[in-house]
């Protein structure tokens, strides 16, 4: 079976210019974003990329994000052992809703351990992009957990005292 978590993304301009320019907006970005030739980072011995992006319909995007490493295998040639690298590339799917701005990642672990710093080098990738170096924006994900737990801890609750939430900015639209 296989597991999606959802995120939030999110591409907003680091600072607003005091004259309006050309800005397109948190939907085209993204869709320009990922409409790229040729999105790929490299660190040290990996180099992460996108590869057989889909659109479907006119809001979603799917795709792979894959990475390089290198596999070590144990060979034997008759008389002694050797190891021989080959090359391996995992790769997890994400599908993008461009139009509510969620993308959903799927869980693999060949690719990483944690969805949540694969969203991390997702974020990374795309903030490698020419767009968003071109608006000075920032790309961040925020995972979407479930919040039946606390709607029943309120619900339940006799009396409340104080509510702590933080204020992100607004996705631009």
């Amino acid at each position: 079976m296989t597991y999606f978590r959802l995120y939030r993304a999110q591409i907003f301009r680091i600072q607003m210019p005091l004259i309006p320019d050309d800005y397109p907006g948190g939907e085209t970005m993204l869709r320009r974003v990922l409409e790229e030739a040729r999105l790929e980072r490299t660190l040290k011995t990996r180099k992460y990329f996108l590869v057989g992006r889909q659109t479907i319909g006119e809001n979603a995007v799917l795709f792979k994000f894959a990475r390089t490493r290198k596999v070590n295998t144990v060979d034997f040639d008759g008389d002694n052992f050797y190891k021989v690298a080959h090359p391996d590339h995992p790769f997890i799917h994400v599908l993008f809703d461009l139009k509510l701005q969620i993308c959903a990642i799927e869980r693999n672990s060949n690719f990483a351990s944690d969805v949540d710093w694969s969203a991390q080098a997702l974020a990374k990738l795309l903030a490698e992009s020419h767009a968003v170096k071109r608006y000075d924006c920032e790309v961040t994900f925020d995972a979407i957990r479930d919040p039946t737990e606390l709607i029943e801890y309120v619900r339940k609750a006799s009396q409340i005292i104080n509510v702590f939430f933080d204020v992100r900015r607004v996705c631009i639209r």
